[in-house]
């Protein structure tokens, strides 16, 4: 098992859009892990009629993975971070304006841990990632808007914006996840950590 010492992070938060590879790959470390916290913020609900319930709740969520992060002893893996699609969908469904956004990236500012974490975007080719969605038969209707969200926005809103710093990109490996979790073991081991098992 993987011991928390031989890790240099202590929160490890999974950011991409749906069906990268972001679940399978936090599947895999759990199995290594030695003890975890694993949180889990789903994907953002769509055109909510009342905005100020709904800031209240993000708020909340925020606050929730924030605080997790500082006094947490043991790793924590989030399955996206709380307001990963915050800046994305609270403009597009939900009706936030100027002043929402700015209070939203001025809270976590201000609460966000200075060290011990790491974002890990989990990127995949656009064209492979239209092909699972045909070949499971799922819509895609928004699948390049969100590619471009995480991808390009989101990961500089991270580092421009929120000055958050440790913010890592994994290219899943087709067909080879255990190359993509060995590579993603590289990227959150600590230097001259060979047998972690």
């Amino acid at each position: 098992m993987i011991k928390i010492n031989k890790l240099k992070y202590k929160s490890i938060i999974f950011e991409g859009p749906n069906n990268c590879g972001k679940s399978t790959l936090i599947k895999m470390l759990k199995k290594d892990l030695d003890e975890y916290n694993f949180i889990h913020f789903g994907p953002p609900e769509k055109f909510v009629v009342d905005k100020s319930s709904f800031i209240i709740q993000e708020y909340n969520e925020i606050y929730k993975q924030l605080e997790l992060m500082k006094i947490s002893k043991n790793i924590n893996i989030f399955d996206r971070s709380a307001f990963g699609g915050t800046f994305y969908y609270g403009i597009k469904y939900r009706r936030y304006d100027v002043d929402d956004i700015i209070g939203f990236k001025n809270f976590i500012k201000k609460y966000h841990p200075k060290n011990d974490y790491v974002y890990i975007i989990v990127k995949r080719n656009l064209d492979k990632l239209k092909e699972y969605y045909d070949r499971n038969f799922i819509q895609y209707d928004e699948i390049e808007e969100d590619y471009n969200y995480y991808y390009f926005k989101f990961y500089n809103l991270l580092l421009n914006d929120l000055n958050i710093k440790n913010v890592l990109f994994l290219d899943i490996v087709e067909n080879d996840i255990e190359k993509t979790y060995n590579n993603l073991l590289k990227l959150l081991l600590k230097e001259g950590v060979k047998e972690w098992i």
